[in-house]
């Protein structure tokens, strides 16, 4: 019985090993911040992370379970984790780079909205955290495919890759100021991320081009979802808070919908199986 469970701890150390070193960074960044710039910049800080980390909370951490058992089913199939890594990147980019983008638009109504006026501070340091989205698509879910190709040690050195360039940049960048010291969270986001797609699209057989037609759709939603909430801070700034979010938030859902069905996304798929949930899918497809 002991031989037969050395994979399962060998696996559970990795996982233990790879979230202690997030856990770690974060919590150097937050001393590095409070000892320089003071307690009050780290609780912004970390106020603006709860904000930024809606998405993560709401749909990341949802999908994670279901990836790990078709990357599983995918390669005793035939081996093949191209569609599932080409898809990981078109959804993900598709999502994440549009609330991102709207986030930083309307980050002073939401901040107002989720964190309280008090809390008005916090509104640049959100608007910086969002620029990291930039690099999530590459790197969030990615874990999955390590596990599933065998190779956790690379991605246990991406991970003290990544904690060492937050913790460097971090300690830097809080002399400077608290915005300047979040954006030590998009640089420790771009090392991550490129340290992470030139690698796992090589182990998965994907071509740059293939890779890019995904970016290239998802710039044209994250354009769409834009246009309207742009629009709106500009023309209505004096409405309050609730209502400037709200009609910001209509305004870039339409945008999205737009971008996806403009594009012809892979997400469209799921409005049809949505469509068919609900009996309407003679009115979907009519549309599309």
């Amino acid at each position: 019985g002991g031989r037969g469970g050395g994979p399962i701890w060998v696996l559970g150390g990795f996982f233990a090993g790879g979230g202690a070193g997030g856990r770690v960074g974060d919590a150097g960044i937050m001393a590095l911040i409070g000892g320089t710039l003071g307690y009050g910049a780290a609780g912004l800080l970390s106020r603006a992370q709860v904000v930024t980390g809606l998405l993560d909370r709401a749909f990341i951490q949802a999908l994670a379970p279901v990836v790990l058992p078709l990357l599983s089913q995918a390669i005793r199939r035939d081996g093949d984790l191209r569609r599932i890594y080409l898809a990981k990147v078109a959804y993900l980019t598709a999502i994440q780079w549009p609330f991102f983008a709207v986030l930083g638009l309307l980050a002073e109504p939401v901040v107002r909205v989720l964190l309280g006026t008090a809390w008005g501070e916090a509104t640049p340091v959100v608007r910086v955290l969002a620029l990291a989205g930039l690099f999530m698509p590459f790197s969030d879910l990615s874990l999955k495919f390590f596990v599933a190709l065998g190779d956790l040690r690379s991605y246990l050195r991406i991970q003290a890759a990544t904690v060492i360039t937050l913790l460097v940049t971090g300690g830097l960048l809080c002399l400077v100021s608290l915005p300047a010291a979040a954006f030590s969270f998009v640089l420790s986001g771009a090392v991550r991320a490129a340290m992470i797609i030139g690698p796992l699209k090589r182990r998965v057989n994907c071509r740059w081009a293939e890779v890019g037609a995904c970016c290239g759709r998802a710039v044209v939603i994250t354009v769409l979802s834009c246009a309207g909430p742009a629009i709106v801070m500009v023309m209505v700034e004096r409405l309050g808070a609730l209502p400037l979010l709200a009609l910001g938030g209509i305004t870039a859902g339409v945008g999205w919908l737009a971008g996806i069905l403009l594009t012809g996304h892979e997400i469209r798929g799921e409005f049809a199986r949505l469509g068919a949930a609900v009996r309407l899918r003679p009115w979907l497809h009519g549309r599309m």
